[in-house]
C-alpha cells in the first residue's frame, strides 16, 4: 500500500484500487491459512476415525465460505501486482524500468514454489524493486530541507520589514515635530517685530 504514495497526478484511481485490491487479498489469504490450520487441528484433536475427519477436511474446505475466501485471495494476488504497475507506469513519478521490474518480478516471485535455493534467484529481481522502491518512498516521506535560497529569501525579507518599520517610525517622528516646529516659528515672528521696533527707537 506505501506504494501507491508515490503514483502523483495521473493513475491515483488506479494506485488506490490496487492498494485496496492487494490488501483484500492479504486478508482473503490470512483467512485461508488460518482456516486450513484451524480445520486440521480440529481434526487431529477430535476422536473420530480416520475416514470421518477426512470428511471433514473435505466438507470444510469446499465450503462456499472457504472457496470464496481461496478464489479473492488468488485472484488479488495475481491482479494487484498488475493494477499497482498500471498505475506507476501512467504517473511516470518512478522510471519505467523500475516499474517493469517491479510487476514482472513480483508475479514470477509468486509463482515460484518451494524447491530449494534456487527460488532465491528467481525472487531477487523483486527484491531489488522493492529496495529502490522503498528509497523513493522514504524520499518522499522526508521533509523538504531549508536551501540556501529560501535562507537568503527569509533574510531579505526580514530586513524589508525592519526597514518598513524603521520608515514608519521616521514618518510619525516628522509628523509629531511639525506643530512643534510652526509653534516655533510663530514665536520668532512675534519676537523678531519687537526687537525691530526697539532697535529703532534707540537710533531716534
Amino acid at each position: 500500500m506505501a506504494i501507491a504514495t508515490l503514483v502523483r497526478g495521473r493513475g491515483w484511481v488506479i494506485a488506490t484500487a490496487g492498494a485496496l485490491l492487494g490488501g483484500l487479498g492479504a486478508f482473503c489469504g490470512a483467512i485461508v491459512n488460518v482456516l486450513v490450520g484451524v480445520n486440521l487441528a480440529t481434526a487431529a484433536s477430535a476422536h473420530m476415525t480416520r475416514g470421518a475427519a477426512a470428511q471433514f477436511l473435505v466438507t470444510s474446505f469446499n465450503s462456499p465460505s472457504s472457496q470464496a475466501f481461496t478464489y479473492v485471495y488468488f485472484v488479488s494476488e495475481y491482479a494487484a501486482p498488475v493494477v499497482m504497475g498500471f498505475a506507476l507506469w501512467r504517473s511516470r513519478t518512478v522510471p519505467r524500468w523500475l516499474t517493469a521490474l517491479f510487476t514482472v518480478g513480483l508475479e514470477i516471485a509468486e509463482a515460484q514454489s518451494a524447491s530449494g535455493p534456487v527460488v532465491i534467484l528467481f525472487m531477487l529481481p523483486f527484491a531489488v524493486a522493492m529496495v529502490l522502491l522503498a528509497a523513493r518512498i522514504w524520499q518522499a516521506a522526508a521533509p523538504p530541507a531549508l536551501g540556501g535560497s529560501s535562507v537568503r529569501q527569509r533574510a531579505a525579507g526580514q530586513r524589508d520589514d525592519q526597514a518598513g518599520r524603521a520608515r514608519g517610525e521616521q514618518g510619525e517622528h516628522h509628523t509629531a515635530t511639525q506643530p512643534e516646529q510652526q509653534q516655533e516659528r510663530a514665536c520668532q515672528h512675534r519676537v523678531l517685530p519687537g526687537l525691530a521696533q526697539g532697535r529703532g527707537q534707540r537710533n531716534s
